[in-house]
């Protein structure tokens, strides 16, 4: 596909040292080839947290938005941040994609 057709985010991420970089524009990648409920993306999550109630959390915020519930609100106790770079290029590569479909 063209270039130009690629969506783009602006993302606040840390480089391969872990060390967080400036906003950036990054282009992402075309939708994986699973679903939220694959076990790459459970492996992606389990990296995210501990907690299995923030991740069931989290996934089920992610089902209600992709069914079109506009309504859905995230829950104040989830925060997507200061993750090292292994979970940074999972949510990128196997979540992210998924969510912007």
């Amino acid at each position: 596909s063209d270039s130009s057709e690629r969506q783009k985010v602006n993302v606040k991420l840390l480089n391969a040292e872990d060390y967080v970089t400036d906003w950036t524009e990054s282009v992402m990648l075309p939708p994986p080839n699973h679903e939220l409920d694959s076990p790459v993306v459970t492996a992606v999550l389990d990296q995210w947290s501990d907690s299995d109630e923030t991740r069931a959390a989290l996934l089920h915020w992610f089902e209600s938005t992709l069914s079109g519930d506009e309504g859905a609100s995230v829950p104040p106790s989830l925060k997507v941040s200061g993750v090292d770079s292994n979970v940074r290029d999972g949510f990128l590569t196997h979540v992210v994609p998924l969510l912007l479909r």
